[in-house]
């Protein structure tokens, strides 16, 4: 079958925004004030709040449903010595919210242990064999982190033998909501929250820190140095940077950019070292979330658990190297997959009619992109599928067929919530699917006879949101700048409004009938452009282009940039990263 297409990008240039007019001394910079004008800030006291996220007020966790009760109970557990499990998730989010959970607890007094799933033999969750871990661990209460929302059964389970479990969890069940009569003593969930709260966002680490910093408070006892984790992990789960994500984020970044703790410290070592200012966020998303991920996605995620905890150097040693060596595999491993996935996908139709497991099934149509086969990793298929879901602009699913049971991940691109998808692939009795997750990314299992209704039903249910017309990136540039905007305080000034993510992206600007002065090829096989831009008046700017296209010198083009700086040797100037470029209009 043909691959999906995909339409050119378009550019939907800014219209003309008002000027920074009453904002423009709490912005300080000129660009920062037309940047937020055109986000639609127009308070002096919003844009000041808005430029100090790390001394912004968050939201008291107090108030969070569920939390009182959840330290009550740890306070009585703390009371009693009891023994209590920390059950945790095998992403990076999961990873560190089990982390941070495990050393508050220890912090107060409490005898804390953690268990992390298995992701070959288990799934994501308080899953069935949670009674038989409880009882041979011997504790009594269940923390859970990054999970447990949905787990009902089993925890009615734990209910019935006289364990309780306190759940910390940030996922949306298939109906958006949070059942009233849950069984556990206590549930801190984002779903919990109104829609227009701060928190509302938290990721899984920032919902176990709403439970564990007021728990530490009650003793006296400070969190802040978690912060860290907290960050760490909203960023690895691609949580929206706002509300209270911003401000939680902006606090932890100094200290988990400078590699504070030993984990984090060894992580580090082995990649490639560089000024790091405090509230850049790429440390995180590509270099430290990748290690500890690969020790979920290739080998066991308890090890990254175990790495965060650590402190002996031999330890430290020992795992920050297994994460490198795992990360390199995983790689090689993600580019087969990919490549693998690519080719069943670009079968003519009548190759795919037998619909072999061995040699990969394919469902393709204008709204998603489904495809199963044997042999691929089940910690591998998250990652490709969100890569072809950014190629492709669609919905796309991979299932890792295992004997009779197939595993599902799911990724999507903006314009799909996976919320709703979720909830009519929950409701089909004959599918029997199981699963969750949230707006963009979720999984699951189904039986392995059942793909082809799984691939029809998420088709049918992807289609009632795929927008009109053509499928097209949409380039979307606040501002308007000349040449002359470009300079390293401009730069500076703009880094007030990071940490930049989901939520939260770095501005984009367009300049507008610049002349190509000067091209070159730099980094391997020529696939990257240096330019130097002229505006027809004297100023000039660097410019650097990823796996670009060419343009020539002498040409006049508009260019979509970010403004960054440039530092080479003992030079540090501003550099515009450009994001997409075409022929002057």
């Amino acid at each position: 079958m043909p691959l999906p297409t995909v339409a050119a990008p378009r550019w939907r240039e800014p219209v003309a925004a008002p000027g920074a007019g009453p904002i423009s001394e709490a912005a300080g910079h000129p660009l920062v004030g037309r940047v937020l004008a055109a986000r639609g800030f127009s308070d002096p006291d919003a844009v000041a709040r808005f430029l100090d996220p790390y001394h912004h007020p968050r939201s008291d966790p107090r108030t969070f449903p569920g939390v009182n009760q959840a330290i009550e109970r740890l306070r009585q557990a703390h009371a009693r010595g009891e023994r209590v499990l920390v059950w945790g998730d095998f992403d990076v989010d999961g990873q560190t919210a089990t982390a941070l959970m495990t050393i508050a607890l220890r912090r107060s007094g409490i005898d804390a242990i953690w268990y992390v799933p298995d992701r070959e033999r288990e799934s994501h969750g308080v899953g069935p064999t949670a009674p038989t871990i409880v009882d041979v661990r011997g504790a009594s209460l269940i923390v859970t982190c990054d999970c447990g929302l949905v787990d009902l059964r089993v925890i009615s389970a734990l209910a019935a033998r006289g364990v309780d479990t306190i759940v910390t969890d940030h996922h949306a069940p298939g109906d958006g909501s949070v059942a009233v009569d849950h069984p556990a003593r206590a549930v801190v969930a984002a779903a919990r929250l109104p829609t227009d709260h701060p928190a509302r966002h938290l990721a899984g680490a920032g919902m176990a820190y709403a439970l564990a910093a007021p728990f530490l408070a009650t003793f006296q006892q400070s969190g802040q140095d978690l912060l860290d984790l907290v960050a760490l992990g909203t960023i690895a789960d691609v949580a929206a940077l706002i509300g209270d994500n911003r401000r939680l984020v902006a606090r932890g970044l100094p200290s988990l950019n400078q590699g504070r703790r030993p984990g984090i410290g060894a992580l580090l070592r082995d990649a490639l070292r560089r000024e790091v200012d405090d509230v850049e966020t790429s440390l995180a998303g590509w270099t430290i979330g990748p290690r500890l991920n690969a020790l979920g996605r290739l080998g066991d995620a308890s090890r990254g658990v175990e790495l965060l905890l650590a402190t002996d150097p031999r330890d430290l040693d020992r795992l920050g190297t297994l994460a490198a060596q795992l990360n390199e595999e995983r790689q090689a491993i993600g580019g087969r997959v990919q490549e693998e996935a690519i080719e069943i996908l670009d079968r003519p139709a009548e190759d795919v009619a037998h619909r072999d497991p061995v040699e990969g099934l394919a469902w393709s149509d204008r709204d998603a992109i489904v495809l199963a086969r044997e042999d691929w990793p089940i910690g591998i298929i998250g990652l490709i599928a969100q890569r072809l879901a950014q190629d492709y602009l669609r919905p796309c699913a991979l299932v890792a067929i295992s004997g009779a049971e197939g595993r599902v991940s799911i990724r999507s691109p903006e314009w799909c919530d996976l919320v709703p998808v979720l909830r009519e692939l929950q409701a089909d009795e004959q599918l029997d699917f199981s699963g969750g997750g949230h707006a963009s990314a979720a999984g699951g299992r189904i039986p392995g006879g059942r793909i082809a209704r799984f691939a029809h039903l998420f088709a049918s249910a992807v289609a009632r949101q795929r927008p009109a017309g053509e499928l097209m990136v949409i380039h979307r540039p606040e501002v308007a700048i000349d040449l002359t905007d470009v300079s390293l305080a401009a730069h500076r000034a703009l880094r007030r409004l990071a940490p930049f993510g989901r939520g939260n992206l770095e501005p984009l600007f367009i300049a507008r009938d610049v002349e190509v002065l000067e091209a070159r090829a730099i980094g391997e096989a020529g696939r990257h452009r240096a330019y130097v831009l002229g505006n027809g008046r004297g100023t000039r700017a660097r410019a650097v282009h990823w796996n670009a296209v060419p343009v020539e010198p002498g040409a006049r083009v508009d260019v979509l940039a970010h403004l960054g700086q440039d530092a080479f040797n003992e030079f540090v100037g501003p550099r515009l990263t450009i994001r997409d470029i075409r022929p002057a209009r």
